[in-house]
């Protein structure tokens, strides 16, 4: 009879591990897709905000007659010096992020 018992609640531990196992798998998995629809969002907004810089540079190139890499060098460092993270990531890279959460 302990027999029985001791394998009935083998068995029911058995079953509730692999339960929450598959739980904690399909929680992650949501967490992850999550992530990655978060990251593409911030992928875009990087593009998005490399091309305004490049307009910008290029206006401010025409008014002043610096050169446009100048222009833009100028400005990350005024970022910099405002305590932000100096911009450094490419159009090209997030693009690269996009395709590969794609």
């Amino acid at each position: 009879m302990s027999e029985t018992i001791i394998t009935g609640l083998f068995t029911l531990a058995g079953t509730f591990l692999g339960g929450f196992i598959s739980y904690l798998i399909a929680r992650n998995g949501k967490e992850i897709k999550t992530l990655k629809v978060q990251v593409n969002i911030l992928s875009n907004q990087v593009i998005a905000y490399w091309n305004l810089e490049d307009l910008y540079s290029k206006e401010i190139n025409t008014l002043t007659s610096k050169a446009q890499k100048t222009v833009k060098q100028e400005y990350r460092e005024k970022v910099e010096e405002n305590g932000f993270e100096r911009p450094t990531m490419t159009e090209k890279r997030a693009k690269e992020i996009l395709t590969k959460n794609s």
